[in-house]
């Protein structure tokens, strides 16, 4: 039995007879072995083979349901015939008590689910530890396994970390087994002790590379007339998750000047009233967001669009990226606002793409800050941002559908 393991289960389920050989507690195995002295040697050397030819060969699996159970599987499935199966009896281990076997499925299914969900967008070292330790405890409490649970959890972890370099954007980390104090370890997880697992992580979760990349330099024009509201909802779910660098400007909160049609720029090549931060040419891309005002954009924002179509025409900017966040009450038509919104995305010479516009309608019902569909959508395109290449346009995802 693993080293990292208390020694005895304590059964109390009528069915303990489907896995020890009767008036025993061995388990029943493929070898036909009966005692356990012979079979903790015998399992100790097969799963360190096959935890090495893991490392030396791994498989492609997403970190689901089906993944974890492959693992166990793996590792044991030269051995016992329970391999890869979530255990049909209810067990614990003295002073700790482990999920019962009609819950196991489901849970381990919700478990993984959420853990994906949460550790593909972790932003610091900080959070990725926290949020291992937390789901290491929260898959041992599950314990979906007659035996093997902590070999498979800690490979399980050991291939998650190494999938997650090839995700996130934090650096690169490996995650050394050896590093724990097994006892320490033990003790907090049997406590249920998160904060008190999280060091033990901090140990074995080892950083071996810096991350080195490129980040976008994002332009935000706030044309929301409101200080709090349902575009600005909005606005916070794509700062959330953008890693790049940010500059905003609030159209009715900063001092910005607005096209008040005085004809200057019929006289001269530029307007008089230039704001600094439009004409900045070092951002990459161009994110707009409003709420829908009458059918349109906000009226500032319509006269910024009328501002730029004049004044931007011999200004010669890099090529950028845009993404368009709109909210509106139900019935409310986004044609025109989108429209005012070309104005401004192409005299900035950003191209708008018809994948990132992000419309929140119906927010009398379902505001912004609870529309799921428009959060998985900003998540998307930030995501998708974050993994611009520098020095040109370099996306990981095929651009098309440009409007």
């Amino acid at each position: 039995m693993d080293e990292f393991e208390m020694k005895k289960y304590c059964e109390f389920d009528n069915k303990d007879n489907y896995y020890l050989y009767p008036g025993t507690d061995v388990l029943k195995n493929k070898y036909n072995i009966k005692t356990n002295n012979k079979l903790d040697k015998y399992e100790k050397i097969i799963c360190s083979i096959e935890l090495m030819d893991m490392q030396k060969n791994p498989f492609c699996c997403d970190f689901d349901y089906n993944h974890y159970l492959k693992i166990h599987k793996k590792l044991f499935g030269k051995l016992y015939f329970f391999a890869g199966e979530i255990r049909k009896i209810d067990t614990l281990k003295p002073n700790t008590y482990f999920c019962r076997k009609e819950f196991v499925s489901k849970n381990l299914h919700s478990t993984l689910i959420e853990m994906k969900e949460k550790l593909t967008n972790v932003t610091n070292e900080e959070e990725y530890v926290y949020l291992l330790s937390k789901y290491y405890l929260d898959l041992n409490f599950i314990h979906p396994f007659r035996e093997g649970n902590g070999r498979t959890l800690r490979e399980f972890i050991r291939q998650y970390v190494e999938y997650l370099n090839k995700v996130i954007d934090i650096g690169e980390y490996k995650f050394v087994i050896s590093n724990f104090d097994k006892d320490n370890l033990l003790k907090h997880t049997i406590s249920d002790d998160v904060y008190k697992v999280e060091e033990e992580f901090k140990k074995a979760v080892v950083k071996t590379k810096e991350k080195t990349r490129w980040f976008m330099k994002a332009l935000i024009i706030n044309g929301s007339n409101y200080k709090s509201g349902n575009s600005i909802e909005l606005l916070k779910q794509f700062k959330k998750y953008f890693q790049g660098e940010k500059e905003e400007i609030s159209l009715y909160f900063d001092d910005n000047a607005f096209c008040v049609n005085c004809k200057t720029c019929f006289k001269q090549e530029n307007c008089k009233n230039k704001n600094n931060i439009i004409y900045n040419k070092d951002f990459d891309a161009v994110v707009i967001s409003s709420p829908i005002y009458k059918g349109n954009v906000t009226p500032n924002l319509i006269s910024l669009a009328l501002k730029l179509d004049r004044e931007m025409k011999s200004n010669k900017l890099n090529n950028k990226e845009a993404i368009l966040l709109l909210s509106g009450y139900n019935g409310v038509c986004p044609r025109m606002s989108i429209e005012f919104s070309k104005i401004i995305f192409e005299n900035l010479n950003a191209k708008l793409n018809i994948d990132d516009i992000v419309v929140s309608l119906n927010s009398e019902i379902i505001p912004a800050s609870k529309d799921k569909f428009a959060h998985q959508k900003i998540k998307k395109i930030a995501r998708r941002f974050n993994n611009w290449g520098g020095n040109g346009f370099k996306w990981k995802t095929k651009r098309s559908g440009w409007i």
